[in-house]
Parts: structure tokens; sequence; C-alpha cells
């Protein structure tokens, strides 16, 4: 790609965010190892290779979902930074971020905030989902003036580690 090339996609950029970004990881099963007889090292497409890149090739039905959701993240654990790690892992999904300090930092479980008025099980379990935090303690507290929809406290089970494409796109 030249010059040119690059600033005719700049106009995009202004409405770019990371809802619209995607990794997708090309290994098998979608490709599988093989030796040439020249000795060269090459993969070979296989049957589940197609359909991986019509979607990672197709506008993510849920990036106009989740860039409306702010999701501000707290680290209720004694790990420093464990909030930016959180925030950074949801912003990867879609959702907007904010962090800000917890109350203490002697949560043993991660706590899900939903401040929302529709209280959408499903959009919650997602934010967990995302988090991979299977032990979140769920509180509904509605309010139409919060700035954020969902506040997480991270407790101390909280493991940032995980596998990007485990992710939901």
């Amino acid at each position: 790609m030249g010059l040119n090339d690059l600033l005719s996609l700049s106009p995009y950029a202004v409405n770019f965010t990371n809802a619209n970004i995607r990794s997708y990881y090309i290994r098998p099963p979608y490709v599988t190892g093989w030796t040439t007889p020249g000795g060269a090292s090459v993969l070979l497409p296989q049957d589940g290779l197609q359909q991986m890149l019509i979607e990672a090739t197709t506008l993510s039905t849920y990036a106009s979902v989740r860039e409306t959701i702010t999701v501000e993240v707290q680290n209720g654990s004694h790990f420093n930074t464990m909030e930016s790690l959180a925030a950074s892992r949801l912003n990867y999904a879609g959702y907007q971020t904010s962090t800000s300090p917890a109350d203490n930092q002697n949560y043993a479980n991660s706590v899900l905030v939903d401040f929302t008025t529709t209280q959408d099980p499903t959009q919650r379990q997602t934010i967990i989902d995302v988090l991979g935090i299977y032990s979140a303690n769920i509180i509904s507290l509605p309010d139409p003036n919060s700035t954020t929809q969902y506040r997480v406290i991270l407790g101390a089970e909280y493991e940032p580690c995980f596998k990007p494409e485990d992710l939901a796109h």
C-alpha cells in the first residue's frame, strides 16, 4: 500500500472504534501444515477457513450496540493495574470504558453493578463473559441519571489473561 492508498482510507478513521477491530488466527483447524516435495513448509486451507474469512471481513453485528455502552472499571483487589487490563479487554470487545478507584481493595469476588433502566440479563452476562469472571455478584441499581451503564469492581479472583480468539466478535 502506498501513501495515496492510506490517505484515501483516512475519512473512515473518524468513525472507526475498537468495536470494529477484530483479530482472527489462521491456524488448525482452518489450515493444515504440509511439506512440498521441494521441502517448503506450507499451510493448506481446510473447510472452515472460508466461513472464518467471511466472518472476519463482515462488520460485527455487536459493534453498534457495544460502542454505546460505557462500563466503569474499578480495582477492588490488591493487584495493581488490574482495572486497566480489564478496561482494555472490554475495549477490545467494543465497549467504551473508564476507570476509577474502588471504595476498597478487599473484594474477594468481582461485582457487576447494572445502572440501566432496562436491566438486560443478556447484556450483563456478555460483560461477565468478556471479562472471564465466573463468580461475579450482580447488583441491580437502576439509575437513569448514571453516566455509565455498568460498573465492574474487580475482585481478587479476576484473571486478566485470556485467549483473544475466544472473545465473541
